[in-house]
C-alpha cells in the first residue's frame, strides 16, 4: 500500500473531529485527534492509528454510536480514497498530557 500523505490523515483527524464532536458537544469535547498510517506486522497490513483525545463529562459517552463511528464517516473516507481500517484510541485529555511522547513513538 502506497503511504498516506499527511494531508489526507488531517483530513481524516477533521473528519473524526467534526462527527464526534456534532454528536457530544457541549458535554464532551474531542481535540486533538492525531491520526498516523502504521503497519501490523501480525496481519502484515497498514492501517491507520487514531488517537482521539477527549475531555469533559464521561457519563456523555456513548459507545453505540462510538463503534459506529467508522460506518457513519466511510463515505467521506471513500471520497479521499481512504480504504484502510481506522483503530481509534480515545484517551482523556490529562491522560494524553502526561503520555502523547510515547504514545507517539
Amino acid at each position: 500500500m502506497a503511504t498516506i500523505t499527511k494531508d489526507i490523515t488531517d483530513q481524516v483527524a477533521a473528519i473524526i473531529g467534526d462527527t464526534l464532536n456534532g454528536w457530544f458537544q457541549p458535554h464532551l469535547n474531542f481535540d486533538p485527534i492525531v491520526v498516523r498510517q502504521r503497519y501490523d506486522d501480525w496481519y502484515g497490513e497498514d492501517y491507520l492509528e487514531a488517537w482521539i483525545v477527549w475531555e469533559g463529562d464521561y457519563d456523555y459517552m456513548d459507545y453505540s454510536r462510538i463503534n459506529g463511528l467508522r460506518r457513519v464517516i466511510e463515505p467521506q473516507l471513500n471520497e479521499l480514497v481512504v480504504d484502510l481500517f481506522i483503530h481509534p484510541h480515545y484517551i482523556a485529555k490529562w491522560d494524553w498530557d502526561l503520555n502523547n511522547k510515547r504514545l507517539l513513538k
